[in-house]
Protein backbone atom coordinates (compact mmCIF):
# COMPACT_ATOMS: atom_id res chain seq x y z
CA UNK A 1 0.00 0.00 0.00
CA UNK A 2 1.44 3.64 -1.07
CA UNK A 3 -0.32 6.66 -0.31
CA UNK A 4 0.46 8.71 -3.67
CA UNK A 5 2.87 6.21 -5.11
CA UNK A 6 5.11 6.84 -2.39
CA UNK A 7 7.13 4.15 -0.09
CA UNK A 8 5.55 4.29 3.27
CA UNK A 9 7.12 4.22 7.19
CA UNK A 10 4.65 3.26 9.63
CA UNK A 11 7.16 5.00 11.63
CA UNK A 12 7.36 8.17 10.26
CA UNK A 13 3.57 8.65 9.18
CA UNK A 14 2.67 10.17 6.50
CA UNK A 15 3.21 14.43 5.67
CA UNK A 16 -0.32 15.72 4.41
CA UNK A 17 -3.02 14.67 2.56
CA UNK A 18 -3.10 11.50 0.32
CA UNK A 19 -5.22 11.54 -2.69
CA UNK A 20 -4.70 8.04 -3.38
CA UNK A 21 -3.89 5.11 -2.63
CA UNK A 22 -1.90 2.42 -4.94
CA UNK A 23 -1.52 -0.78 -4.48
CA UNK A 24 1.73 -2.86 -5.37
CA UNK A 25 1.43 -6.39 -5.46
CA UNK A 26 4.38 -8.84 -6.50
CA UNK A 27 4.64 -12.49 -6.87
CA UNK A 28 7.46 -14.22 -5.88
CA UNK A 29 10.78 -14.31 -7.73
CA UNK A 30 10.07 -17.85 -8.45
CA UNK A 31 6.51 -17.60 -10.16
CA UNK A 32 7.41 -14.14 -11.66
CA UNK A 33 10.64 -15.33 -13.33
CA UNK A 34 8.38 -18.68 -14.87
CA UNK A 35 5.33 -17.10 -15.68
CA UNK A 36 6.25 -13.65 -16.58
CA UNK A 37 3.21 -12.80 -18.65
CA UNK A 38 0.71 -13.93 -16.12
CA UNK A 39 2.23 -11.48 -12.79
CA UNK A 40 -0.43 -8.70 -13.47
CA UNK A 41 -2.00 -8.34 -9.96
CA UNK A 42 -4.92 -5.94 -8.75
CA UNK A 43 -7.09 -5.66 -5.70
CA UNK A 44 -10.68 -6.57 -6.67
CA UNK A 45 -12.41 -6.19 -3.23
CA UNK A 46 -11.61 -4.84 0.18
CA UNK A 47 -12.32 -1.26 1.75
CA UNK A 48 -9.99 1.93 2.58
CA UNK A 49 -11.67 3.51 5.94
CA UNK A 50 -10.93 6.72 7.27
CA UNK A 51 -10.55 6.66 11.14
CA UNK A 52 -10.29 9.01 13.88
CA UNK A 53 -9.42 7.46 17.21
CA UNK A 54 -12.11 5.06 17.57
CA UNK A 55 -14.73 6.91 15.17
CA UNK A 56 -14.81 5.59 11.53
CA UNK A 57 -15.21 8.86 9.52
CA UNK A 58 -15.77 7.76 6.07
CA UNK A 59 -15.45 4.32 4.32
CA UNK A 60 -14.94 3.81 0.35
CA UNK A 61 -15.71 -0.01 -0.95
CA UNK A 62 -13.21 -1.35 -3.66
CA UNK A 63 -15.50 -3.66 -5.67
CA UNK A 64 -14.15 -3.48 -8.69
CA UNK A 65 -10.12 -4.99 -10.20
CA UNK A 66 -8.26 -1.81 -9.56
CA UNK A 67 -4.47 -0.66 -8.79
CA UNK A 68 -5.22 2.47 -7.60
CA UNK A 69 -8.25 3.79 -5.11
CA UNK A 70 -8.95 7.64 -5.27
CA UNK A 71 -9.54 9.38 -2.09
CA UNK A 72 -11.02 12.59 -3.57
CA UNK A 73 -14.77 12.04 -1.53
CA UNK A 74 -12.98 11.97 1.50
CA UNK A 75 -9.82 14.46 1.14
CA UNK A 76 -12.03 16.96 3.00
CA UNK A 77 -12.02 14.80 5.90
CA UNK A 78 -8.77 13.83 6.49
CA UNK A 79 -6.75 15.64 9.28
CA UNK A 80 -4.07 15.09 11.28
CA UNK A 81 -4.13 12.35 13.54
CA UNK A 82 -6.12 10.02 11.84
CA UNK A 83 -5.47 6.81 10.28
CA UNK A 84 -6.57 5.17 6.95
CA UNK A 85 -7.01 1.65 7.41
CA UNK A 86 -6.66 -0.76 3.97
CA UNK A 87 -8.81 -3.52 3.99
CA UNK A 88 -7.97 -6.48 1.15
CA UNK A 89 -10.43 -9.38 0.80
CA UNK A 90 -9.54 -10.48 -2.90
CA UNK A 91 -6.80 -10.05 -5.32
CA UNK A 92 -6.66 -11.41 -9.21
CA UNK A 93 -4.40 -12.34 -11.43
CA UNK A 94 -4.62 -11.43 -14.67
CA UNK A 95 -2.79 -14.17 -17.36
CA UNK A 96 -1.63 -13.75 -20.75
CA UNK A 97 -5.14 -14.57 -22.04
CA UNK A 98 -6.70 -11.72 -19.98
CA UNK A 99 -8.54 -13.69 -17.80
CA UNK A 100 -8.79 -13.05 -14.36
CA UNK A 101 -8.15 -15.43 -11.77
CA UNK A 102 -9.53 -14.41 -8.58
CA UNK A 103 -7.29 -15.23 -5.51
CA UNK A 104 -8.63 -14.44 -2.07
CA UNK A 105 -5.87 -12.66 -0.07
CA UNK A 106 -6.18 -11.15 3.39
CA UNK A 107 -4.11 -7.86 4.52
CA UNK A 108 -4.55 -4.80 6.80
CA UNK A 109 -2.65 -2.11 6.25
CA UNK A 110 -2.60 1.47 7.80
CA UNK A 111 -1.34 4.76 7.36
CA UNK A 112 -1.14 7.50 9.81
CA UNK A 113 -1.84 11.11 8.88
CA UNK A 114 0.83 13.20 10.84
Amino acid sequence: VRPDGQEYNPNDGFDGKPSQIAFRLTPDADFAERFENDRTFLVSKGTVTLISGRNQKARIPIDRPTGTVSLAQISNRIQSGDRIVVSIEEIIRVNYKDEEIRIPFLSNSSININ
